[in-house]
């Protein structure tokens, strides 16, 4: 049996900082046959109280580095919700792999667990200010407050965004 090049390429997750390596632990969890690299950009957080330009250019910088690994990744995995509010869509088309996020399938697998009921997430203002809400009824509150990558939002089930 032959392995597919692809096997032999490693996953890459970003984050910010170290808020990332939860998703990591749950790649481990759901895929544990493959290799997993992590860049937390530890130096320049928070991201929440930065511009969405600064956050664009620091997530293509890290995304960028990453590449650069000897083997390539075969996906890249930006688990910094700021930086996938702000800047992901934008760096999907700029690098040759598939770019995700984990926001998105993130925040609609708590608000469908939480049956109606409010779910809390810590977040920056950043992505709160920027984020469209999850739709399908669920409504999208958040509370900003300082501290930038220490804030609180939270996700309710009910008829509009906030």
């Amino acid at each position: 049996m032959t392995t597919s090049p692809s096997a032999t390429l490693p996953l890459a997750v970003f984050d910010s900082g170290l808020g990332g390596l939860t998703v990591v632990r749950a790649l481990r969890a759901l895929l544990p046959a493959e290799t997993i690299a992590y860049f937390g950009d530890t130096a320049r957080l928070p991201y929440g109280t930065k511009s969405a330009a600064t956050v664009h250019r620091f997530t293509r910088q890290c995304l960028g580095f990453l590449m650069k690994l000897s083997p390539a990744p075969k996906l890249l995995v930006v688990a910094c919700n700021t930086a996938s509010a702000l800047a992901l869509e934008q760096l999907k088309g700029e690098f040759p792999v598939p770019v995700i996020g984990v926001l998105e399938p993130g925040a609609r697998a708590a608000a469908e667990l939480a049956g109606g009921g409010a779910v809390g997430a810590p977040e920056p203002r950043a992505f709160a200010r920027s984020y469209g809400g999850l739709g399908g009824g669920a409504t999208t509150d958040w509370v900003d407050c300082d501290g930038g990558d220490d804030c609180v939002g939270g996700v309710s089930g009910g008829a509009g965004a906030a």
